[in-house]
Parts: C-alpha cells; structure tokens; sequence
C-alpha cells in the first residue's frame, strides 16, 4: 500500500513540474524603452526577469540617442500620439505601454513558428 502512495505522489510531483515549467523563449534583442523613475517600466521589466526573458533597457530621459530610436520605432508603425512607458521593440513588432500578456503571447508564438 505504501509503495502505492509514493508511485501515486511521485507522479503528481511530476506533473506539477510538467505544468509549472516554463516555456523557452526566443532570443529576440528585446529593447524596453523607458525611465528609471516609471513605475511601469519597473514592474514590466519584473514580470521579463521572473519569465527568464532577455532584454535591454534604456532609460531615454538619459540617453538622447535611444530616444530617437524609440521614436523611431514608434513612428515605424505609424504611431504619433502620446507615448506612454514602457515601448517594447523587438522582431518586427513595436508596443506602446502592452500589457505583459500580450508581450509573452507573441513570443510564444514567435518560439512555436521557430521550432516548424
């Protein structure tokens, strides 16, 4: 009976690790463009870190140049209305202020289409 119990727990322990492991994200040279000082911006890179996501910050009220490169990118999807933090560029998409799922749904996708 014992030797029951362990199989029976040993393969509910497995399964919880097949459920709760993560999927493999692309590597995708992710830019956040953002502030330090936005709150958004830190909670959206908090949520990139726990998931294991690789990404660059640039913090744009420091650094002119990455500014307009965010702007840039921004207007490359024909977007030129407030900007609000954080802009998210990599691949072929650019997203304004996304929320994470959003974000994490596409690179799903993007890691699915690479594995065909």
């Amino acid at each position: 009976m014992k030797a029951i119990t362990y199989l029976s727990s040993a393969f509910i322990f497995f399964l919880l690790l097949q459920c709760s492991s993560r999927p493999e994200y692309p590597d995708m040279d992710m830019k956040i463009y953002g502030s330090n000082s936005c709150d958004h911006c830190k909670e959206f890179k908090a949520r990139l870190d726990k998931e294991g996501i690789k990404y660059t910050f640039y913090d744009v009220e420091q650094d002119e140049v990455k500014a307009q490169e965010m702007l840039d990118a921004v207007h490359s999807i024909n977007y030129y209305d407030y900007i609000s933090f954080p802009v998210i560029a990599f691949d072929k998409f650019v997203y304004i202020n996304p929320p994470f799922e959003q974000v994490q749904l596409t690179l799903e996708r993007i890691a699915q289409q690479k594995k065909k």
